[in-house]
């Protein structure tokens, strides 16, 4: 990875890849969380419980762990419920559908005017931008 969002050894950017890194991170923090094995998530006693040929998906046991540990992907193998449409990229239109929703939804909290009044001396020192901009808030 180049960086989020990063094409081109990083001489490019895309906000879809970007939604797309998000997803790789997503997985690796779930997958350096690991998985605790130990008696209580083995669960024995569901095991017990089920017998010889019994269905353990639907003990309370199993649901418990299951969604402490499943990672449901957001945007791989994504597609409508119902309507897989195998013809169509799903990880890419999802990607261009989210990266529309986050930008047209997207509110970021205003810096402190300490913080912006820093920032426009250090533009306006070095002749980035005026410290006017700053000042408005």
């Amino acid at each position: 990875m180049v960086g989020l969002g990063g094409l081109d050894r990083a001489g490019m950017m895309s906000l879809e890849k970007l939604v797309m890194d998000c997803e790789v991170w997503r997985w690796i923090e779930r997958v350096r969380a690991g998985i605790s094995v130990d008696e209580t998530t083995l669960g024995f006693e569901a095991v017990k419980r089920a017998g010889p040929g019994g269905i353990l998906l639907s003990d309370p046991h199993t649901i418990k762990f299951l969604r402490r540990d499943l990672m449901i992907p957001q945007a791989t193998a994504y597609h409508a419920l119902g309507e897989p449409i195998y013809s169509i990229d799903e990880l890419i239109e999802y990607s261009k559908r989210k990266t529309k929703e986050v930008l047209s939804t997207h509110m970021p909290p205003l810096l402190p005017r300490d913080i912006g009044d820093k920032i426009g001396k250090i533009s306006e020192k070095y002749g980035i931008i005026s410290n006017q901009i700053f000042k408005q808030a």
